[in-house]
């Protein structure tokens, strides 16, 4: 690693893109291209898979919270004004058609591609080489309710490299508790950096 970075944060995340991951991304991708207008990725910029790359969108938004913070946030509460739709229905429908106004869903198809092909060594050796010979203070944050992610990725990434130090973010948010529960998150720096210079102190 080179030697001008002197600490960093990997959160939520596992030294290779997992099989459940992948799977995960296949499904989303399949969705896509279920989609009438799919037409092979050759579809008209007037009429682009919609309907699938929102599916896809929704399949996401599931994966990134989790079961208790769905329950707390909607339960099985209706949709203001309506009948026949609960608030879940309503928000997911809604993340899914905002996605489609802003991002294409060749570029959807290939983010995903993209990373599932995420793995440290490959081409490079064994994880234990490749991730050992990292010198440097590395924070490991896990996610205690991440379903896409699981916490036993990040304690594996924590035991592979030398000076790894693995934390866990308590929390029913899922996958995105990162970018939600602002206070802990700090509070996790804050104590890793007291460490680093707790650890600097005694060497001086």
């Amino acid at each position: 690693m080179d030697d001008r970075i002197q600490k960093a944060v990997l959160i939520a995340m596992g030294k290779c893109h997992s099989p459940w991951t992948i799977g995960f991304s296949e499904a989303q991708r399949r969705a896509i291209m279920a989609d009438k207008n799919w037409k092979n990725g050759f579809y008209s910029a007037d009429a682009p898979p919609s309907e699938g790359l929102a599916a896809a969108r929704m399949m996401g938004m599931m994966m990134y919270r989790s079961a208790p913070a769905f329950e707390r946030r909607f339960g099985r509460e209706l949709q203001d004004g309506h009948d026949d739709m609960l608030q879940v229905n309503s928000y997911l429908n809604y993340q899914g058609d905002k996605l489609v106004k802003r991002f294409d869903a060749n570029t959807y198809i290939r983010l995903t591609q993209a990373m599932d092909t995420h793995d440290v060594a490959r081409g490079r050796g064994t994880y234990e080489d490749v991730l050992g010979a990292i010198r440097i203070p590395l924070l490991i944050i896990g996610i205690s309710s991440d379903v896409l992610y699981p916490v036993s990725e990040q304690k594996e990434l924590a035991k592979l490299i030398t000076q790894g130090i693995y934390y866990e973010l308590v929390s029913d948010e899922g996958h995105d508790a990162f970018l939600i529960e602002f206070s802990k998150m700090k509070e996790i720096y804050t104590s890793f950096n007291q460490m680093l210079f707790s650890n600097l102190s005694t060497l001086l």
